[in-house]
């Protein structure tokens, strides 16, 4: 039995913890339920899109990922919402590393970029995108990619802020230049790219941009 002392420490106790508070209706706590089904139904899409199914309906979701129709409705109304949130689960996995300097960095991103665009996924993507005549599959790439172009975009503004390239190179020009012989060799001539090639074209992209020019012929630089 608690002595008076006791009993009115443990009332003081009480009243020390806070109350527990529910969290506001609607929320998504980061790993929970909400997040799995995200999840879930971003890779059942992806992996439609991947076999080669840009028709599919909510129906389709549904059987793969066994979430109730009613929850999908509500969260992806329209098969263009369920397209964009696959898009955004496939470029999540671009991850722009912070070396601290300029020539690792664009090595760096160079073999993020070769990666992914050799993933399965990726090149059933952009061989859908050729041929595409629907117009939202290509609105949903180009939507999805502006948050990757602005990440890529920070390794350059990193080496301007070190001094390390001039501050009036245009970034994404560049950033076009280090993707489009990576993407070229995987999607036209069906070949992997080798670690050797992409540090030559890295540091192709490193003697261009710090190169000294002709007076009136800038070199890689943004407009005015």
């Amino acid at each position: 039995m608690d002595t008076p002392q006791s009993a009115s420490s443990t009332r003081s106790m009480n009243k020390e913890q806070p109350p527990t508070v529910a969290p506001p209706r609607g929320s998504v706590r980061t790993g929970g339920r909400s997040e799995r089904i995200r999840q879930q139904v971003a890779e059942a899409v992806l992996s439609l899109m991947r076999a080669g199914n840009f028709h599919f309906d909510i129906k389709d979701i549904v059987e793969l990922t066994g979430v109730h129709k009613t929850t999908i409705y509500r969260r992806w109304p329209t098969r263009q919402a369920l397209i964009n949130e696959a898009f955004r689960e496939h470029n999540s996995r671009i991850q722009v590393a912070d070396t601290g300097h300029w020539h690792s960095d664009l090595f760096c991103l160079g073999l993020v970029l070769r990666n992914f665009f050799n993933d399965p996924t990726e090149v059933a993507l952009n061989g859908a995108l050729a041929i595409a005549t629907d117009a939202d599959l290509p609105r949903s790439a180009r939507e999805s990619w502006l948050p990757i172009q602005e990440q890529m975009k920070q390794v350059m503004t990193r080496a301007k802020s070190r001094g390390e390239i001039p501050g009036t190179l245009d970034d994404e020009i560049v950033m076009r230049l280090l993707s489009a012989p990576l993407l070229t060799a995987i999607m036209f001539e069906k070949r992997y790219p080798s670690d050797q090639e992409v540090m030559r074209l890295t540091d192709f992209l490193i003697q261009a941009c710090i190169a000294t020019t002709p007076p009136g012929r800038p070199l890689l630089m943004g407009r005015p």
